[in-house]
């Protein structure tokens, strides 16, 4: 059983969160956007700098997306002083510790998310630029990190979705959807 298998029904779990589909739905507002936005380039420098520590993406240097998400944010005109929520403080402590393999299966459940739902997002989303899911080099990065991927990295895939879920009820409770 692949990796993508075995985590398909946290998957599916983060799909159908209110937020997600409200990002899906292309309903979502500017300042809501800009929000998750914020709270993604929190989660995104802190794992992509640990990955760094650990030269897990030099040979894929076009997968990395912190600064494609902070100019997306940047480029949005919402004029707000957002505050980084629990679980992405939570997260960036988290990541700091992670070992190769579990740094793996995080880049695996969020660059990959960004790969595929990012078409359907980029077309949904409001603001002028939507690099955060423009890859230049798709495949490549998608064969790079499926070689590095075992069936044992479950539960650390799990635990991103568990990350990802918990700011969705977050951004929900933020924005009073129920």
């Amino acid at each position: 059983m692949t990796l993508r298998d075995l985590i398909q029904d946290a998957h599916t779990d983060a799909e159908n969160s209110p937020f997600a589909k409200l990002l899906m739905s292309g309903k979502i507002t500017e300042h809501q956007y800009a929000n998750y936005l914020y709270q993604q380039e929190g989660a995104y420098h802190a794992l992509e700098n640990r990955a760094n520590d650990l030269n897990l993406l030099d040979d894929i240097p076009d997968i990395k997306r912190a600064l494609k998400i902070t100019a997306d944010y940047m480029n949005l005109q919402v004029v707000d002083n957002f505050e980084l929520f629990p679980s992405v403080r939570e997260y960036i402590t988290y990541v700091a510790k992670l070992d190769e393999d579990q740094c793996w299966a995080h880049i695996y459940v969020r660059h990959f998310g960004d790969m595929y739902g990012g078409t359907h997002i980029q077309h949904m989303v409001p603001g002028p630029t939507k690099l955060m899911y423009q890859f230049e080099t798709k495949g490549k990065n998608i064969k790079y990190v499926r070689d590095k991927l075992k069936p044992e990295m479950e539960h650390e895939a799990k635990q991103v979705f568990k990350y990802a879920i918990t700011l969705f009820k977050e951004l929900e409770n933020y924005y009073g959807m129920e």
